[in-house]
């Protein structure tokens, strides 16, 4: 199914991430979700995960590949730029300077949930460069209303710059699952990286600190990435080996056997833009136990869909996780509303708003 057709595709130019089989992180997925629905996908990576040395070689290679795009690839018209924060944005500084200079249309697509931190740590001349780069752009997207929208508005971005883009997720693949996995009643997963600020090793401290009341009752299952060993020996450490299960990095078919698996969806995440994570829980069916940070409210509404807590905050995790654990029926009703409420994060709905973005660019004056 394709939504980005061959004449809109040939005049776009795409920078990010690498986005290989083996990459891992949100941003990633993001262009994964894209390759499929472009007739053909332009694409310069400007970083890999790697030592020093060859994230250098990779920035400069892009920067040359980049450079004979626009000089030579005359159906190149728009640049579409992803960036998070910190030296992820500095690098794309380089290209948004690059394309402005070169007349070439610019989309900037702001990924990092950590921007406003970003920002308020800056000093007063670095805020200035960063409103500039986001200016030098034709647009900015931002994946969600609220408060994404809102707050670049508040420091200073142009309004009519400033454009909402869906993450995109793919459709769900329902399976028939063994039925005795599905005689536990709490069913929990959590899918991203294995860092103090996904939050993830509170769940560990609050499942090791009630493990006695969680027996029997639940199975946590966690696919990550980063720092593997630190968090199996946590496990361990913790004494946790018959309740949490640690399932390396997932992704195809071992991702959708969990999603089909579980019944309760984890992101207690200290600062998110969007959960692609969440997303996912969601077009599933099921419940979503998260933070009440950045974009997340915008999805997941505390009571309807899923319950709310303050990050870092075990007590309210466990206040959680005790609702669910006396009320199977409640997990039933919140999976079953965020089911409803998904619909307008899938390709139908995402891709056609990229291309209606790409067109109003094209033929604007």
């Amino acid at each position: 199914m394709e939504y980005i057709n061959k004449d809109i595709s040939e005049k776009v130019l795409m920078v990010g991430v690498y986005a290989g089989p083996s990459a891992k992180g949100g941003m990633a997925s993001v262009v994964h979700a894209y390759q499929k629905y472009f007739y053909k996908l332009n694409y310069i990576y400007s970083w890999k995960d790697s030592n020093k040395i060859i994230k250098l070689l990779v920035f400069v290679r892009a920067i040359i590949l980049f450079l004979f795009q626009m000089l030579f690839n005359k159906d190149i018209k728009i640049v579409h730029i992803h960036a998070t924060v910190g030296s992820s944005f500095k690098r794309k500084s380089v290209f948004v300077k690059l394309a402005h200079m070169l007349k070439k249309k610019i989309i900037l697509h702001i990924h990092g949930g950590g921007f406003p931190d970003f920002y308020d740590l800056s000093t007063d001349s670095k805020q200035k460069s960063i409103i500039n780069i986001l200016n030098a752009a034709n647009k900015i997207a931002v994946v969600s209303e609220y408060p994404w929208r809102k707050w670049f508005l508040e420091i200073g971005v142009i309004e009519d710059k400033l454009v909402v883009l869906n993450n995109t997720i793919e459709y769900p693949k329902f399976q028939l699952t063994n039925n005795s996995s599905r005689d536990i009643p709490l069913r929990f997963l959590y899918m991203g990286k294995l860092t103090e600020e996904k939050g993830v090793y509170d769940l560990l401290e609050v499942v090791s600190e009630h493990k006695e009341e969680l027996e029997n009752i639940l199975n946590f299952k966690v696919g990550g990435f980063y720092q593997e060993d630190r968090f199996c020996s946590a496990i361990v450490d913790l004494e946790l080996n018959n309740l949490v299960s640690f399932e390396g990095y997932v992704k195809g078919e071992k991702k959708i056997e969990l999603l089909n698996w579980a019944n309760v969806l984890l992101q207690p995440s200290y600062f998110e833009a969007i959960s692609i994570s969440i997303l996912e829980g969601m077009s599933y069916g099921l419940a979503i136990l998260a933070t009440n940070v950045g974009g997340i409210p915008s999805i997941v509404k505390d009571g309807v869909n899923g319950l709310l807590f303050e990050p870092g905050n075990k007590i309210a995790i466990w206040e959680s996780i005790k609702k669910l654990k006396s009320s199977p029926r409640l997990i039933s009703e919140l999976g079953n509303h965020g089911s409803n409420m998904v619909s307008e994060y899938y390709p139908n709905y995402t891709m056609n708003k990229l291309n209606s973005t790409y067109k109003d660019l094209l033929y604007e004056k």
